[in-house]
């Protein structure tokens, strides 16, 4: 038996995290603004929270945030370059949730509004990732090889079907 160790493809770290930094490299561009100084309820922030997600849920094989088997889950690439499907911890959805929302707290001194940045908040994330029936695609599987969907059509690799809810690679 001997093991195989990858090292020598420069490349391997890079594809593990490619949904997150396509995901990031477009976000910070236009991430939508929540000001956490305007709604002190967590439901009403869970509420806009998960708007602005579903607005901002895209990676580049589609939507990488789901919901399976009741919980919601990411799509990761191992090293070897499969998808995979992952839970999301309340880390991955505090990360998730700065990397796709600009959370400012606006306070006025002396007449004149200031918004400054602020951390996603926990309650929040945790929040989130109880929803019943969060507002995301549901998935109920990765293949890895074309196949035909009930209504038809060939679903082929490197797309994302929302109403077959699979993806293929």
């Amino acid at each position: 038996m001997s093991i195989i160790n990858d090292d020598s493809d420069p490349n391997r770290r890079q594809r593990g995290s490619i949904f997150r930094q396509v995901a990031a490299d477009v976000a910070l561009e236009k991430r939508p603004e929540f000001d956490l100084a305007g709604e002190q309820d967590l439901k009403i922030q869970t509420d806009e929270t998960w708007r602005l997600l579903v607005e901002t849920n895209t990676g580049p094989l589609g939507p990488d945030m789901y919901v399976r088997a009741g919980g919601v889950v990411r799509i990761e690439i191992s090293d070897h370059g499969q998808p995979i499907i992952c839970p999301m911890s309340q880390p991955h959805m505090i990360q998730r949730l700065a990397e796709r929302i600009q959370f400012v707290y606006t306070k006025t001194i002396k007449g004149v509004e200031i918004k400054e940045p602020s951390k996603p908040p926990r309650d929040l994330a945790t929040n989130l990732l109880v929803t019943p029936n969060p507002p995301l695609p549901i998935l109920s599987r990765v293949v890895p090889v074309p196949i035909f969907c009930r209504d038809g059509h060939l679903h082929t690799p490197v797309i994302v079907r929302p109403a077959e809810s699979s993806i293929a690679r």
